[in-house]
């Protein structure tokens, strides 16, 4: 079987991305240090959240559901600005201000 030459790219990064992290043997033997997304309902939070941020003027940055340390200054600053604990972090909490804030 011959592969396309987009297909042989696929492999090639996902090989270069294996090295990198270790080799596949690495990866395999120890699942739990692989790169892992947060859970779905947090990703969803932070994105709520991101989407907030960016209507009332604050700047998250790229809103791709997860935590950056761009997000996390923006809701530094929201808190502040609403005299929060300022913990950089998204929270129901939160949620429930900056969806008050906008209405």
């Amino acid at each position: 079987m011959t592969l396309s030459p987009r297909i042989r790219l696929v492999f090639t990064s996902a090989a270069a991305v294996l090295m990198l992290a270790g080799g596949a043997g690495a990866i395999a033997a120890e699942p739990s240090k692989a790169l892992q997304l947060p859970p779905l309902a947090e990703r969803v939070k932070t994105h709520e959240a991101l989407r907030l941020l960016a209507e009332l003027g604050y700047e998250p940055g790229v809103v791709d559901r997860t935590m950056t340390a761009n997000i996390a200054g923006a809701i530094r600053a929201f808190q502040r600005s609403r005299n929060l604990p300022v913990d950089g972090k998204v929270t129901d909490e939160l949620l429930a201000v900056l969806r008050d804030a906008r209405r």
